[in-house]
């Protein structure tokens, strides 16, 4: 079966440092941290005070774009990824009312962390809880009666959820699909579990400074929230109805890594198959790929993993191929931190604009040799670009972009 070139024509995403697209991705290019002392509940008890957070004033755009009666029915973490929908229609209309409903698609992923915030005395609380609540609320706003999925595998939620929909477009389910993810994992369970588990940043003294992938001194990833969207769609489908397309989604690869339900493989061995598995499925080389954006989570185990990885696919061109980590500064949002990824990896590709990773002070020694883009983005051009998502249970996710 011949493939369907798949494009992207639409991108949208809230993220801790930006309530727009255009923001957000400004404010990573500029460097920009999201971490600030947690005021969504009283986190004064735990062991780490802190988080990306949205900024105060999305509770404004919330409101604009649901009603009362939403929000009682939702989790923060739907309505995220609702409102991010919203947004992305409004800056990339696309003609529902014209176009064949039943070949346009939806998935989604969302790891429901937020569904602890329902009580077993809401009358509600089935609904709220559901792990298929985001794509069936944007399937009933909009009239979508393709196929809907909702996609859970932790960390690699959203990524797995983007290279699902390029499945439906090329088996010719569905010629549109809406694609990313959401999550709100700010919360006291998650942010209790994490901790027991040591794998949060200890440094409430300076959250700003907290995240910092690759370096000697990390010491923990930082919690985030958000949602990234974007619009899949076949090139001919894409042509037909006059949209603007801003890179191609070229090729992917999940695997599974089978070896421990936290810790990756030694010295990156899953990740660097996963990373080859989707150079080659994009019928791409090693030497094609200009950019990475990594999972790059802070961790010490994490960060280790995948820049050896980096070493086993790319070899005496690693030097050469810049790698930066965007939850540096907007944290790591579990389901939606895949899909953020995605979003900025599509911009980079178009743009030229390459998001830095921050707060590296002291490259990790065993890492030496590596482009983490310290500090500050740059531009360059990038053909082709992948981004990473690995995730407790070892599933494992790249996703290839590439210029239009």
């Amino acid at each position: 079966m011949s493939r369907r070139r798949t494009v992207i024509t639409g991108v949208s995403m809230l993220t801790p440092v930006g309530l727009t697209t255009s923001d957000s991705f400004d404010r990573l290019y500029a460097g920009h941290s999201g971490a600030r002392p947690i005021t969504l509940f009283d986190a004064s008890g735990y062991s780490t005070t802190f988080a990306c957070q949205l900024p105060e004033d999305y509770a404004a755009l919330e409101k604009r774009h649901t009603s009362k009666r939403f929000g009682r029915q939702t989790v923060r973490g739907t309505r995220l990824g609702y409102v991010a929908v919203k947004q992305l229609l409004e800056a990339y209309p696309i003609p529902f009312e014209t176009l064949n409903r039943r070949r346009l698609g939806l998935s989604l992923g969302v790891s429901g962390a937020s569904a602890e915030q329902c009580s077993p005395t809401d009358q509600w609380e089935i609904v709220k809880s559901m792990i298929n609540a985001l794509p069936a609320w944007v399937s009933i706003e909009y009239g979508l009666e393709g196929p809907s999925f909702s996609v859970a595998t932790a960390c690699a939620t959203s990524g797995d959820a983007i290279a699902h929909a390029w499945r439906l477009i090329q088996t010719g389910e569905a010629d549109l699909v809406i694609t990313g993810g959401a999550d709100a994992p700010i919360t006291p369970r998650v942010l209790a579990g994490f901790s027991n588990v040591m794998a949060l940043s200890g440094r409430n003294h300076d959250p700003a400074r907290a995240s910092r992938p690759f370096d000697r001194d990390r010491d923990g990833f930082v919690l985030g929230e958000g949602a990234g969207i974007l619009v899949l769609e076949a090139e001919d489908h894409a042509k037909s109805r006059g949209a603007e397309i801003l890179a191609e989604l070229k090729g992917f690869a999940s695997t599974s890594e089978a070896n421990n339900i936290m810790a990756p493989k030694d010295g990156g061995v899953g990740m660097a198959v996963t990373m080859q598995a989707a150079i080659e499925h994009a019928g791409l080389t090693p030497d094609d790929i200009d950019y990475v954006s990594a999972h790059g989570t802070s961790t010490p185990h994490n960060d280790l993993a995948e820049g050896l990885a980096m070493h086993r696919v790319f070899g005496g061109r690693v030097a050469q191929v810049p790698i930066s980590s965007q939850k540096s500064m907007v944290g790591h949002s579990m389901g939606a931190s895949g899909a953020i990824e995605a979003v900025v990896t599509t911009l980079t590709v178009a743009t030229g604009r390459i998001t830095p990773t921050v707060n590296l002070e002291h490259l990790d020694p065993r890492l030496e040799g590596l482009d983490v883009v310290p500090n500050q983005g740059r531009e360059a051009k990038v053909r082709h670009a992948l981004s990473n998502s690995f995730a407790f249970g070892g599933h494992n996710c790249t996703l290839v972009f590439s210029r239009y």
